[in-house]
């Protein structure tokens, strides 16, 4: 079994062929040169630290590539979204390791079996890349006027969002934590894990308890970070209440 070495933008990739290799934009090598390593450090892991690089092995063999669309969708989902959190990250750790321990016999067996590889990226691989895909698509809206049956079926397929997500542990200590990070992980918590009012508001009540926020920085760093809440959608109430500013944002408080 072979190794994709890094080259470029490309870590290497657990069990492709030379052929595959090539496909990816990779260097082949016909051992892995760090056992221990399923890639490149600085992707993966806790948000901070340099950990390695981990595949998605099973969409790729399923796609026929790990540049196809849906291979960098969710490559991008674990990036972007996943890895943004602490609780994101440490929730992609606990599934890789059986994942890591699993994933090659499977792409073997698929890839001895193209009907198989076709059903399994029907079957398993697209339904998640659409679940995924519906998560982070999902307007933040009301929908308060959207009229019947749409209205009813749109609410349930927000709850069962907010339901599915409830994987992911909610931050509750910001310590130490910049105030970008703070911000950052707050966005993904509000946008894509509590999906309503009720529950986004009893989760900054606990957070205000705590004594989580306010958060504390210098006036640029909470400017920088209101206009971030803003890209993502928060109301100035909850702007206000996170970062201690008016509700306008025209006065930051440290």
């Amino acid at each position: 079994m072979g190794w994709c070495k890094p080259l470029g933008a490309h870590a290497y990739e657990a069990g492709w062929s030379e052929g595959e290799c090539k496909d990816a934009q990779g260097d082949f090598s016909g051992t892995n040169p760090n056992p221990t390593d399923a890639g490149s450090p600085g992707d993966g892991g806790i948000p901070g630290q340099d950990t390695p690089k981990k595949g998605c092995f099973v969409a790729s063999a399923a796609y026929g590539s790990p540049l196809e669309p849906e291979v960098e969708f969710l490559r991008g989902f674990k990036n972007d979204v996943l890895m943004k959190t602490r609780s994101g990250a440490r929730f992609f750790e606990e599934f890789y390791r059986p994942y890591d321990t699993i994933s090659p016999l499977i792409v073997s067996v698929m890839n001895a079996d193209p009907r198989l590889k076709e059903l399994v990226r029907w079957i398993v691989v697209a339904p998640i890349v659409n679940q995924l895909e519906l998560m982070l698509r999902f307007p933040d809206a009301s929908l308060d006027d959207v009229p019947e049956p749409w209205g009813s079926f749109l609410a349930e397929t927000r709850a069962s969002l907010e339901a599915w997500a409830k994987a992911i542990d909610l931050p509750d200590d910001f310590g130490g934590l910049s105030v970008e990070a703070a911000a950052e992980e707050l966005n993904i918590v509000l946008r894509y894990i509590l999906r309503t009012d009720a529950p986004r508001a009893a989760y900054l009540d606990r957070l205000t308890e705590h004594g989580q926020i306010p958060l504390r920085g210098e006036a640029g760093e909470l400017a920088e970070a209101a206009c971030r809440f803003r890209a993502f959608g928060r109301s100035e109430a909850d702007i206000a209440r996170i970062l201690g500013v008016a509700a306008q944002g025209a006065t930051i408080g440290a």
